[in-house]
């Protein structure tokens, strides 16, 4: 396949979004599920004011609220939130993903998509044990999709290192690559740097994966990265339920930022820059055969 060919497709990506869209399903129920669960006192508490100081008119339900979201459960029911559940139906998706996309892929795209995959289920991991406050956390911390996929339990350093020789390789054949890297830092993965002074430096790698997508500097881009920056902002809080004060903070809007990093990857032109650098074609090798060496 030619360089001009590979730069044009957008399966890796479109495979990103499709566990993205999936992921965000479990995502949802299981927030949903702890906030119904959650005690009548904690969940008034959220609303900022004090129920005893309210008009008492304002305290009574609406006539037929119950009954009402009991039907519209039934005709909409959940997702499970069980961890175990949970798991399995993420690698059943990515394996079966990865089955299809096997029929039709050369080797390099192959190695590209195992390394989106991978991304993917860091993602997946880094949610369900540092997003979401609920039940089944510490189940999901013994059996970690990476360790199901990967047989591993390093994506937090891992991505990190991935991401680096990526941006050192400068190849523009790996651009879906840097666009799903870029997907999973706006999301909220932070593996090694989540903590104190750790927005800093993921904020330093979307700009550069950005930069590298875009082919320009972050700065240069005008409105198109007044939209895109908010991305990976400093505030965002990872746990949806805890203090007030971390409840109230803002959290990743999901299917905005992924349609974000989507338009900014057809704007920046697809197939505009040819590879012309043996020595960098190398390099993108190399990055490829070292993720492979490593797990």
């Amino acid at each position: 396949m030619t360089d001009a060919a590979l730069l044009a497709r957008r399966d890796i990506l479109d495979s990103f979004l499709a566990f993205a869209a999936e992921l965000n399903v479990h995502r949802v129920a299981v927030a949903g599920h702890r906030r119904r669960s959650r005690p009548a006192a904690e969940a008034a508490g959220e609303g900022g004011g004090d129920a005893d100081a309210l008009p008492e008119f304002l305290l009574e339900a609406p006539v037929g609220v119950t009954e009402v979201a009991a039907r519209d459960g039934e005709l909409a029911p959940m997702a499970p939130v069980d961890a175990d559940i949970i798991l399995d139906r993420l690698q059943q998706f990515l394996e079966s993903d990865a089955r299809q996309f096997g029929r039709r892929a050369t080797d390099f795209m192959l190695a590209q998509y195992r390394e989106a995959q991978y991304a993917m289920v860091a993602l997946a991991d880094d949610v369900f044990l540092h997003e979401l406050d609920w039940p089944g956390r510490e189940q999901w911390r013994e059996a970690l999709l990476e360790q199901r996929i990967f047989n591993s339990r390093l994506a937090g350093d891992r991505i990190f290192e991935r991401i680096d020789r990526l941006l050192a390789a400068g190849d523009r054949r790996l651009l879906q690559l840097a666009a799903v890297y870029l997907c999973i830092l706006s999301l909220g993965f932070r593996g090694r740097h989540r903590g104190p002074g750790g927005e800093a430096a993921v904020r330093g790698y979307a700009q550069r994966l950005f930069e590298l997508l875009s082919g320009r500097e972050p700065e240069l881009l005008g409105d198109f990265v007044t939209t895109t920056r908010p991305l990976v902002p400093a505030a965002y809080a990872h746990t949806v339920v805890g203090d007030i004060s971390r409840r109230r903070r803002v959290h990743p809007r999901w299917p905005a930022i992924v349609a974000a990093v989507v338009v900014g990857w057809l704007l920046v032109g697809q197939g505009v820059w040819m590879l012309t650098s043996s020595p960098t074609a190398e390099a993108a090798d190399s990055v490829i055969r070292a993720a492979g060496e490593s797990r």
